[in-house]
């Protein structure tokens, strides 16, 4: 059985939050100028997040989408910061964070019965994990994208504990959205 948690008044607010959010977002992307890899990256993490809030969607499913998703995204934001920086490190440290993480990640599917999801899984992983680590190694010269990255992964992981926790705090769900909308425009911005 897949845990999924649901408060009925919070889903009525999530749409009309996630509509106003997406006009936000096309008016910013119109002010900033929309460039074609700008235009991309905002439709696949809108989409995602779209996905992600239908709330008669089986969870195994939202998360096949959002994998999807966001990782045409994620991949996108790679293909920009890899032409700064030597693909051999990136290489190396990418391999390093996947291998160390993958232990983890295999935990949390065991745990919420999720088997069937442990390629799409560890793809993700190793996309988001390669996102951070260029967006490490470009914060010198890149510190606002940097800042938009590390607060994408940090409303994952806040996103994990909402659909994963047993009994979660409404918190987490509350500093996802806001590590989210922060993180895509600072991202956007930055691209």
């Amino acid at each position: 059985m897949i845990l999924s948690v649901t408060i009925p008044r919070w889903k009525w607010t999530y749409w009309p939050l996630k509509a106003l959010m997406g006009v936000l977002y096309l008016g910013l992307v119109q002010v900033i100028g929309l460039t074609y890899l700008k235009g991309m990256v905002f439709l696949f993490y809108y989409l995602g997040d779209l996905v992600l809030g239908i709330p008669t969607m089986e969870l195994r499913t939202k998360l096949q989408w959002g994998i999807a998703l966001f990782g045409s995204g994620h991949l996108l934001v790679i293909l920009a910061l890899a032409q700064e920086v030597d693909v051999v490190m990136i290489g190396l440290l990418i391999g390093i964070l996947f291998f160390s993480f993958l232990g983890t990640v295999r935990y949390w599917i065991r745990t919420y019965n999720l088997e069937g999801l442990m390629g799409p899984v560890n793809a993700y992983v190793l996309v988001v994990m390669t996102m951070g680590v260029l967006g490490m190694m470009v914060m010198s010269t890149e510190g606002i994208l940097t800042l938009g990255i590390v607060l994408f992964i940090l409303s994952d992981g806040f996103l994990a504990l909402w659909h994963f926790k047993r009994k979660p705090w409404v918190g987490f769900k509350v500093v996802n959205i806001l590590f989210y909308y922060t993180a895509v425009v600072l991202m956007i911005l930055s691209i």
